[in-house]
């Protein structure tokens, strides 16, 4: 009993010190923007949750965004996932000047292809392969060209292989490099060599690399994490270019919103994707 007093006696006053350390509390209706917006909500007969687009603040955002891309003349890549509607992704592209998409599942694939028959699209994250199958399947093996699938692993590279032999077609394989996120992707320089120099068994040719880097401003020292994520991609491109493949002719993805202005200023990559930074 008399721990369980001390116990008792230790939370009470633990919670009495929270209370003492707790900032203030700065409540309060919305600011002027806000509130124009709710009442624009309110006039419109709107009472349930909604997405609502400043129109005027998307597009400076888009000619900041474009400014800094060309700046460091780096082709944008815009990430469909965040921008999840038809209109809204569709204005983002016109205002980049860019046919250039990284999508994250085959079903925003198979919506995407109709509306955007010309674009490029670049997978954000490696899928199953029966996922792959599907989007063949359903979308025809021309769709396939403008697709560069993401791939992580030498088994993923040959599952891919297997689906594509079956339908007597090829197709394109992006390699997802580690700069230093550590979510997937390759981590050796000699086996993303090994993997690229067996694309073609796989009936599959190298389209590129993806190192996405969102984890340096994170970092205790960016600036080193920034430096460090540059230079395994740099290594990581000498291993395609060992293969023979000419880096010259790859895609060379990297960046997302909290990074892209950083390899404006300088990157061994040769594209940033962007997404949530518009909006």
């Amino acid at each position: 009993m008399k721990r369980r007093t001390v116990l008792i006696g230790s939370a009470a006053l633990g919670g009495a010190g929270l209370v003492a350390l707790r900032p203030a509390v700065g409540g309060g209706m919305h600011d002027a923007y806000f509130g124009r917006l709710s009442a624009a909500l309110k006039r419109a007969g709107l009472m349930h949750p909604v997405l609502v687009i400043d129109q005027q603040r998307l597009s400076a955002n888009i000619a900041a965004i474009r400014s800094r891309a060309e700046a460091g003349k780096l082709p944008l890549r815009v990430v469909a996932k965040s921008l999840p509607a038809p209109g809204l992704l569709g204005a983002v592209m016109a205002g980049m000047g860019t046919q250039r998409m990284m999508v994250f599942s085959a079903e925003m694939l198979l919506q995407l292809l109709p509306l955007h028959p010309r674009a490029d699209y670049l997978l954000g994250k490696p899928l199953p392969a029966a996922e792959f199958a599907r989007v063949i399947d359903r979308a025809g093996a021309a769709a396939v060209a403008s697709i560069q699938w993401l791939i992580d692993t030498p088994e993923r590279l040959a599952a891919y292989g297997a689906a594509a032999r079956a339908r007597n077609l090829t197709w394109r394989a992006n390699l997802e490099i580690d700069v230093g996120l550590h979510r997937g992707g390759f981590t050796d320089p000699a086996a993303l060599r090994a993997a690229a120099s067996s694309a073609a068994g796989h009936s599959a040719t190298i389209a590129g690399l993806m190192g996405y880097d969102p984890h340096v401003p994170k970092m205790p020292s960016p600036d080193g994490a920034f430096a460090d994520a540059q230079a395994i991609y740099q290594a990581m491109i000498g291993a395609v270019k060992g293969a023979g493949f000419d880096p010259a002719r790859l895609t060379l993805n990297t960046a997302g919103s909290p990074t892209f202005s950083r390899h404006c200023a300088g990157t061994v990559a040769n594209e940033v994707s962007v997404g949530s930074a518009f909006v």
